[in-house]
């Protein structure tokens, strides 16, 4: 069944969820945000040793230090506990010293990704060129797929922003879906 066809069963059934929005985060969370659910979840011990500094990229000058690194997203502009007369996002943490790494927003541009651990339901060709989703809610983007030792490469025919490591990548050739990865860098 396709999402409109349960749906409707559900409606026909009716089920309360039945016309409920489709949720674009990670539904246990809430509306508590992922900062307040990690602060329930770990033991305030182990969230004492994720403190740290941010500081500026790429120069490396300390603009402060910060709480724990799960209060911080790459891309993120809002919230950075930061009184600076220019606009910054984050673009990288860095989880061996808990630095947390600000900069311009054209910075959290890259139009290459390293890929790792492949799970693929068709053979791709090295240097093929497919859509690949970087985040669940985009439609995909252009990329060319070259074989590594470790996975893939990707080369986008377009610049990506806030390319994060630890999310997934998905790569569909057309409506059709060959395969994905964890993305490193």
């Amino acid at each position: 069944m396709k999402k409109p066809e349960v749906r409707a069963y559900a409606e026909r059934v009716g089920l309360l969820n039945a016309r409920k929005k489709d949720s674009v985060g990670i539904c246990f969370v809430g509306n508590k945000g992922y900062d307040s659910f990690i602060a329930s979840q770990v033991d305030k011990s182990i969230l004492a040793t994720k403190k740290g500094l941010i500081k500026r990229f790429p120069a490396g000058d300390v603009m402060g230090a910060h709480s724990g690194i799960h209060n911080f997203t790459i891309g993120q502009g809002k919230g950075l506990g930061l009184d600076h007369h220019e606009k910054l996002f984050v673009l990288k943490i860095d989880i061996k010293d808990n630095t947390v790494w600000v900069g311009e927003e054209k910075d959290l541009y890259a139009d290459e990704v390293d890929v790792i651990e492949p799970k693929l339901l068709s053979a791709i060709t090295d240097g093929e060129m497919m859509d690949v989703k970087i985040r669940y809610s985009t439609k995909g983007n252009s990329a060319q797929v070259f074989k590594t030792e470790t996975g893939f490469k990707l080369k986008f025919r377009e610049p990506q922003r806030a390319i994060t490591p630890g999310q997934a990548a998905v790569f569909y050739r057309g409506r059709e879906l060959v395969g994905g990865g964890w993305i490193t860098k």
